[in-house]
């Protein structure tokens, strides 16, 4: 669920909610969060995740401007698509910073050169700050194909850690033509699918009468009907499905 308010510099806010993660989507700059009577620092676009769950939570805005802030929270998964990507959040007891790096396909990779990143031990992960990342110097790199591709990691990993080891993932991208929809037809096998609009789109989406900006995306999992995702002539999305062995 999405939860907005306008905090002035300073400003608290009581927020009633009921979940396991807060992801901090937007606002004016770092907050402090309070929950279950523990403080947290988050910068915009990092997430707070609490498996054992929590019921309401604290805001106050640290930064010196006012502005509009907003936050997501709910239980299970959290999944955060932007610019043609797919991150997926789940059980880790830490904040973690969600934004998004570019897909990038690598073949034969070669010998990396990596200058200063401390040591990470899997099993207790830290919290993770992308933006912060040491600089990474990488010599006499291989062509690399650059392409804007879905990341299905995060689909995969799902994968591993299920029983059904037979699953299947496809990916199909569809151009919207002058009949203005496409029909993505029943299927009883299907356990998840992925719906992602096209950066370049003019126009939003609709699938099944639910508006989709561009960039955007919308999943359903278990879900085995049909769909029909309509819009302007020209645009574009991506349908990503993971099939039920048969």
């Amino acid at each position: 669920m999405r939860h907005t308010q306008v905090l002035q510099a300073g400003g608290r806010w009581n927020v009633t909610a009921i979940g396991e993660y807060i992801h901090y989507e937007k606002g004016a700059g770092e907050i402090e969060l309070e929950v279950d009577g523990e403080m947290h620092q988050l910068a915009v676009r990092d997430t707070f995740i609490m498996p054992e769950g929590y019921q309401g939570f604290k805001v106050l805005n640290l930064d010196n401007s006012a502005g509009e802030f907003s936050f997501l929270t709910g239980r299970g998964q959290l999944k955060v698509a932007a610019s043609g990507q797919l991150t997926e959040v789940s059980g880790i007891s830490s904040t973690v910073d969600v934004n998004l790096l570019n897909s990038v396909q690598v073949s034969s990779m070669p010998a990396v050169k990596v200058a200063e990143i401390p040591a990470v031990q899997v099993s207790q992960l830290p919290a993770v700050n992308v933006a912060t990342m040491p600089a990474v110097e990488v010599s006499t790199m291989p062509a690399v194909e650059v392409s804007n591709t879905v990341d299905i990691r995060p689909i995969t990993e799902t994968l591993k850690n299920r029983p059904d080891t037979g699953a299947t993932f496809s990916a199909n991208e569809f151009v919207i033509g002058a009949v203005l929809s496409v029909s993505l037809s029943a299927e009883p096998l299907r356990k998840e699918i992925l719906i992602l609009a096209g950066d370049s789109n003019a126009n939003d989406i609709v699938i099944n009468g639910l508006a989709i900006e561009a960039g955007d995306s919308f999943t359903l999992e278990n879900f085995g009907g049909s769909l029909t995702i309509t819009g302007a002539e020209g645009d574009s999305f991506k349908a990503c499905e993971v099939l039920y062995a048969a």
